[in-house]
């Protein structure tokens, strides 16, 4: 089972330490996630070659002191995110957040950030907190590894004194709903750094989502059981167990029975794909249900 480790640092140069201990102790790049304000890393103006391509990729990294292993990130790129300004992001989490649309569910209650966060299945309060750290200027960091890795990743983020969020909020009343737009972040500083300690760790770890794949197998059966007769192939329905399951493995509707979501996850389906709800319904009740079980 893989888990995602993730830190907030005081600011980017310590957060840049940290992703580059990651890479030295042997870590794939590819499980390996940044996110910070640039404000901060100014790599956007000091970048002669900062955006490749239409996809807003970053090219080769040019800035002062930003490092040659960040510039390497999967998919590091830059974006504007509404209440928090211009950011720059790598990885999964990174991806997260800068995907099309990411904001469109609860960006205006939680930001961009956190909404890409809670996608992943980060708890929406320790997004919200992240998301605040950011915007003052912090860092994140994150890294995904299977659990047999966890005292050596933590031992590479602790070294370099991730924020407390407990001590934090309590430390600075106006962190204690977290994420707030309307609350200015004048001086661009996330607090005092917390002192580690055997009994109490920074990084806090979260389990991945459970994976499409895990669950392919039982679609095909229930294809098997319920659509054979139709003459469509499984493709056909695929898209449907696809939704199905993006829909249960949500944050967002978790809380939440078939029949109060059914109406708008119908509006949602037939938004791109007209009339064809009541062909394919059951195949998204049953992934739903699936990841819920």
């Amino acid at each position: 089972m893989s888990e995602t480790f993730v830190g907030l640092y005081k600011d980017f140069d310590t957060a840049r330490k940290v992703v580059e201990d990651l890479a030295s102790a042997g870590f794939d790049r590819s499980s390996i996630s940044l996110v910070a304000s640039d404000d901060i890393t100014r790599y956007s103006e000091n970048s002669q070659n900062r955006i490749g391509g239409a996809d807003g990729d970053v090219e080769a990294p040019e800035g002062a002191g930003f490092g040659a292993v960040i510039g390497t990130l999967v998919g590091l790129g830059f974006a504007v995110i509404p209440g928090v300004g211009p950011i720059i992001a790598g990885g999964t989490l990174g991806a997260a957040i800068l995907s099309a649309g990411v904001g469109a569910v609860a960006g205006a209650a939680t930001g961009g950030i956190a909404a890409g966060l809670i996608n992943l299945g980060i708890p929406e309060s320790d997004a919200a907190y992240y998301s605040e750290g950011i915007r003052r200027g912090g860092a994140l960091v994150g890294i995904t590894v299977y659990k047999t890795w966890e005292d050596q990743v933590r031992k590479i983020m602790n070294h370099h004194h991730p924020l407390d969020l407990d001590q934090q909020t309590a430390q600075e009343s106006n962190w204690s709903s977290g994420y707030d737009a309307a609350t200015p972040a004048h001086n661009r500083a996330v607090g005092a750094v917390a002192t580690p300690t055997a009994e109490r760790t920074e990084v806090r770890s979260y389990s991945n989502p459970p994976s499409f794949e895990t669950y392919a197998p039982g679609y095909r059966s229930h294809y098997e059981a319920v659509y054979t007769h139709t003459g469509h192939p499984y493709d056909y329905y695929l898209p449907a167990y696809r939704y199905g399951f993006d829909l249960g493995a949500s944050n967002y509707y978790r809380d939440y029975r078939w029949e109060e979501i059914e109406p708008e996850a119908r509006r949602r389906w037939e938004e791109r794909r007209p009339n064809t709800w009541d062909k394919v319904k059951d195949a998204v009740r049953n992934a739903w249900d699936s990841v819920l079980d």
